[in-house]
This record gives C-alpha cells, structure tokens and sequence, in this order.
C-alpha cells in the first residue's frame, strides 16, 4: 500500500465514515479462528454501490479510501479510551487497534492497546483463555502473511506475535513449529525477501525455554525441520536470511555428520547444475563445510562441467581457500 494518503473529500462524511469502520471490522472480525488473506485496493478498483468491503471466505479485499475513512473513526476511538475503557466499549476499541495496524504496521500504541485488551478478557474468562490466544495469533498471522504493503516485515507484529506466545505459554514441539514455518514463517519470507524478522522469530521459536512435561523429550531441531527450511531455500537462492536460519538449525541439530553432508551435497550439486552464483548460497556451504564437515575436500564436482562458466570456478576456488584459512579456527558452539 502506498504511503500516499489521497482522500475524496467529496464523499467524506460522518456517516459514509463510520459506515466504513463498521463494515470493516465485521470483516477483519468475521473469521475469528480462520487467517485472513487481506489486500488493499487501489483507485482503478471502482467500488460498486454500496461496497465498502470485498470478502470471499478467508479472502478480505479493501479498497484503500475507504479504510483510510475508517482509519480516522478507528484514531478517534483509539485515543478515547486508550487511557481507561469501559466494558462495553472495549470491541470497539479492539476493532479500532486492527484497522490502525492494517494502515500502519507499526503504531505502538495499538499494538500495546491490545494487549491490554486481551489480558483483561483473558483476566475475565480464564476458560476461555486458549480460544483468546488462538484467535489472536489469526490475526495477527493474517497481518504477517498476507499482500500488504510493510506487514510482513514489521518488527511491531513480530513482537506481538512472540507476545502473544509467550504469554500462552506452549510447548515449541516439532508439530507445532513445522506448522509455523508453513503458515507463517515461509510465507512471509516469500512476501518480503530476506525478511530477518520472520527467520529471527523462528530462531527464537527454536530456543523457546518452556516448562516441558516430564514425559517429553528435550526440545530438538528435527530433520523434517531441516529439510522443509532447505527445499525452501533452494526454492528462493538469493535469500540470504533463509540460508542463515538453515545454517543455524544445522549448527545446533544433534544429528550425526552423514546428515549434514546430505544436505551440503545436494545444496552444492544444485547450485552446480543451475549456475547459481548467488553469495548468500556460496557463504552457506563454505560455511557449513569448513564448521562441521571435511572443509575444502567437500567442494568436489567435474570441472569439465563448469569449464565455461568462470564464475562458478571462481567460487568454487573462494570456498576452499576460505576453507583453508578457517577450517580449524571456527569457535566451539555454546
């Protein structure tokens, strides 16, 4: 979304205003347990009459004038009751916080906002604390993951997002972060490339000190986890923070040697059959080699292959002097 703001002041009233704040925050409320696919609609969209908002399922299109309207109701609300609401204001106000972050991903005071909002209802209804969470983290993931202009990569989300489960206070099994990746983590760092934030709550999801139950085993990077985070990164090459995250989870996994060979070989013969010369996958393997396999012995392929492609060569060549050099200077890990 364009940071342009361009409202048609002609249509600009207190009724088609608070029209539009209502019909959106039905939307962006409708499917409470579902994530949302949420995009912005420029001026070619020519809303019909009557539309304020186009849904389809999970699908929620927004044409943009009509939530900037309804960004003026929602800031109106917002610093109404941001410093004391009454009970029965506080959808409102949650309503007015989700229409501020799809404008704005990183208004800190909405964010905060809800927050508040959410631990007083949790504070209220203590059974219903799991269904508060869940719903929370569909929202938000709906922010992360979908076409929007700077959501996905908006340390104010990410933030919520890790606060919403610290508070829950799960479990980081294997499941439930395969299931992270897929949902969210991956898509997002398809939205926005090189996408630190995403990969650094991932990161942070895998370190996640929680109260394991005596009956389950310590937490542990699984190989699935592994080999989901490199096909996604032979899957977008150039992405150098998705092959940081896979080298980390390689650094810190307990498997033996023969795994992380397999995955240096078929990350090294991939980027030999497709001519990659992209930095972010060469520091990877050079790195990997040198930490935790045989250094420069790894980087063996038919030279007669690459003959004409000098570029290739030349990395090939980097990667074992850079080997060489550091091979047995690499510090211990913690």
């Amino acid at each position: 979304m364009s940071r342009a703001i361009s409202l048609d002041l002609g249509n600009l009233s207190e009724k088609n205003i608070n029209i539009s704040f209502s019909e959106i925050s039905q939307a962006l409320k409708s499917k409470s347990n579902t994530k949302l696919e949420i995009e912005i609609l420029g001026k070619s969209h020519i809303p019909t009459s009557g539309e304020s908002v186009i849904t389809d399922g999970s699908f929620i299109a927004i044409p943009k004038n009509i939530l900037l309207q309804a960004f003026i109701v929602a800031r109106l609300v917002l610093f109404k009751y941001v410093r004391g609401c009454p009970s029965d204001r506080e959808q409102s106000l949650t309503d007015a916080t989700a229409i501020i972050l799809l404008v704005d991903s990183e208004h800190l005071t909405a964010a905060n906002t809800r927050k508040r909002l959410l631990k007083k209802c949790i504070e209220r209804n203590q059974d219903k604390a799991q269904e508060f969470f869940d719903s929370e983290i569909c929202w938000v993931d709906g922010y992360l993951t979908s076409h929007l202009h700077r959501h996905t990569k908006s340390p104010t989300l990410w933030a919520h997002r890790r606060w919403v489960i610290e508070q829950n206070k799960l479990f980081v099994s294997a499941e439930y972060m395969m299931q992270n990746l897929n949902d969210v983590i991956f898509i997002a760092a398809q939205r926005h490339p090189r996408n630190y934030y995403a990969w650094s709550h991932a990161r942070w999801l895998q370190s996640l000190n929680t109260v394991i139950p005596k009956d389950m085993p310590e937490l542990s990077i699984s190989k699935p986890i592994i080999l989901a985070v490199q096909d996604w990164c032979l899957r977008n090459p150039s992405d150098t923070s998705g092959f940081s995250f896979l080298l980390y989870c390689l650094m810190r996994a307990p498997d033996p040697e023969e795994f992380a060979l397999s995955v240096f070989t078929k990350t090294f013969r991939t980027a030999i059959s497709y001519r990659w010369s992209q930095e972010s996958i060469w520091c990877f393997l050079r790195t990997l080699a040198t930490w935790k396999l045989r250094g420069e012995e790894n980087f063996v392929c038919d030279e007669d292959s690459i003959a004409d492609y000098p570029l290739i060569r030349n990395r090939i060549c980097t990667a074992r002097k850079w080997c060489r050099i550091y091979h047995l200077k690499m510090p211990e890990l913690p």
